[in-house]
């Protein structure tokens, strides 16, 4: 004998509840990896001291990668290198050198995870598993550098 056939009401219940549970586990899971990021992040601040402007900059999660970028305010040297390396091609900006020039002031400026730390294919950094899962937070990471740096010369009236 059959079980009788639920109705579309029980159905969608059911798969809304699967639904819920899934989402509390991603949700824990987060949780996890932010208290992590967040500790990690606190160890840095300490470290560097309250005179250096910093951005924290949001990553949406994926299992085993941070939750967000610590990112500091560039020195002017940095800066001037990010500027000297952005092209122009037929008077207008070269948008793959300014792209370029983003990331890797990020990879001079960013704090956490830290994009200089030991970094092999058998053995990848954090910042590496973070860029291969989030091509696109080297260049966010990088403008909020940049981001931090006009709001210091604005700060120091020079803006």
């Amino acid at each position: 004998m059959s079980e009788p056939k639920k109705s579309a009401a029980e159905r969608l219940a059911e798969a809304e509840a699967r639904r819920a549970a899934k989402q509390a586990e991603k949700d824990e899971a987060r949780a996890e990896q932010r208290i992590i990021d967040l500790e990690a992040v606190d160890e840095v601040l300490t470290r560097l001291g309250d005179g250096v402007p910093t951005k924290i900059v949001d990553v949406v999660h994926s299992p085993g990668i941070p939750t967000l970028v610590l990112v500091r305010c560039p020195k002017k040297h940095e800066l001037a290198r990010y500027r000297a390396s952005i092209k122009k091609r037929n008077g207008e900006i070269d948008s793959a050198s300014a792209v370029q020039a983003t990331e890797d002031l990020a990879f001079v400026t960013v704090l956490y995870p830290n994009p200089r730390a030991p970094n092999s294919p058998e053995a990848p950094s954090l910042w590496a598993k973070l860029c291969e899962e989030r091509p696109g937070v080297a260049a966010g990471a990088g403008q909020a550098a940049i981001t931090l740096s006009v709001a210091s010369a604005e700060e120091e009236g020079k803006g």
